[in-house]
């Protein structure tokens, strides 16, 4: 159906060998980042009144963010940020803050990951740099594959 080549990751584990870099968080990057960040995904950025909520309400509410704004909107989307940033690749990266590759870790990237699937498309993999091998790793699991972490815990989204 859709010949979009797509990945998340973190700001931080970010390289650009990994194809083009989106920024899909409300805030933008405070620290120094090695690599431009041009390109956004506005219609993927939860709202603020989301990073207050509890991970079910959470979800919820940006699952059904996605699919109001439907998956021709971000076909579009993500049509034009390739032509626009060919020269980088052709893999969009979505990324934001979060880590995600431990048990019990989310974000709305892999949210988006998880209906980006679920309506026809590809797989959407998390991609990280292995430190020990400095080889490019991909992750494929959903926020629905591991429970959120327990209260206490870091579940920030910044």
């Amino acid at each position: 159906m859709r010949e979009i080549k797509l990945a998340t990751c973190s700001y931080r584990g970010f390289h650009p060998s990994m194809g083009i870099p989106v920024r899909t968080s409300v805030g933008k990057p405070k620290h120094r980042l090695g690599y431009r960040l041009d390109a956004e995904a506005r219609s993927l950025f939860p709202t603020y009144k989301m990073l207050k909520l509890p991970y079910d309400e959470y979800r919820y509410q940006y699952l059904s963010h996605l699919r109001a704004k439907g998956v021709v909107h971000f076909e579009k989307i993500f049509r034009s940020l390739l032509t626009i940033y060919q020269r980088y690749g052709d893999r969009l990266v979505l990324l934001c803050y979060e880590d995600v590759i431990g048990e019990g870790d989310w974000c709305h990237r892999r949210m988006f990951s998880e209906f980006w699937q679920g309506t026809g498309g590809c797989m959407v993999p998390e991609l990280y740099l292995n430190l020990q091998t400095g080889e490019l790793e991909e992750h494929l699991d959903t926020p629905g594959d591991h429970p959120p972490k327990m209260a206490g815990q870091d579940v920030s989204l910044f």
